[in-house]
């Protein structure tokens, strides 16, 4: 086989062809990247709302046994009624309103899992400042 003067064989990839593709990869990992960490805070929002109402029906069972009761503390009284009793980010309270609530202390979240609590379409609201998520038991 005779080559041709001022061509050359060609049997692998130039330097340039190569960054182009790792560039490319890298780019395409990076949007992967912030596809995971958005559905982490969406999960983690989900499971927040899930505790409070968790603790909504757990309190609830608990007046329905004891209809003239105090305001029921998660331990000892409610972790009778609940598969898995929550963290201490949550607690029961009753403001000098008289209206008893289910609450989560969000200072130690992240504002992207807050936001997620902002937008979704729930019984749970956010106070004082957004620091504490609560649901209103009765």
């Amino acid at each position: 086989m005779k080559l041709q003067k001022g061509k050359s064989s060609k049997n692998g990839f130039t330097l340039v062809e190569l960054l182009i593709v790792i560039i490319i990869i890298g780019i395409l990992a990076g949007a992967m990247m912030l596809l995971v960490s958005s559905g982490n805070e969406a999960a983690e929002a989900a499971k927040i709302i899930s505790d409070l109402r968790s603790l909504k029906s757990a309190a609830m069972l608990y007046y329905l046994d004891n209809p003239d009761g105090p305001t029921p503390q998660i331990d000892p009284d409610l972790k009778a009624q609940m598969d898995r009793p929550p963290d201490l980010r949550y607690s029961i309270v009753e403001p000098s309103t008289g209206t008893i609530f289910a609450q989560c202390d969000l200072s130690s979240i992240s504002p992207g899992i807050i936001d997620k609590l902002k937008k979704s379409d729930t019984a749970v609201e956010l106070t004082s400042n957004d620091k504490i998520a609560r649901i209103k038991i009765r």
